[in-house]
């Protein structure tokens, strides 16, 4: 597995959990349930990641009127 794809900058991306992945495809077989869990947590968090961000952009803009 490359470490150097598995960073924070990276997370924020629609593609991080799919980077995971296609890194663990050749022994996926052999990756037990929990670490697949794992795997498709990181899509799940993700996910909320960015519902949390633009809920608090639009949050943000409706209370603050300054905000453009």
């Amino acid at each position: 597995m490359d470490l150097d794809d598995l960073n924070v900058e990276n997370a924020y991306f629609r593609s991080f959990d799919a980077i995971v992945r296609r890194q663990l495809d050749p022994v996926w077989h052999k990756v037990g349930p929990r670490t697949k869990q794992l795997v498709s947590n990181l899509a799940t968090l993700r996910r909320l990641l960015m519902y949390v961000l633009l809920l608090s952009s639009l949050l943000r803009k409706e209370y603050d009127p300054h905000v453009l």
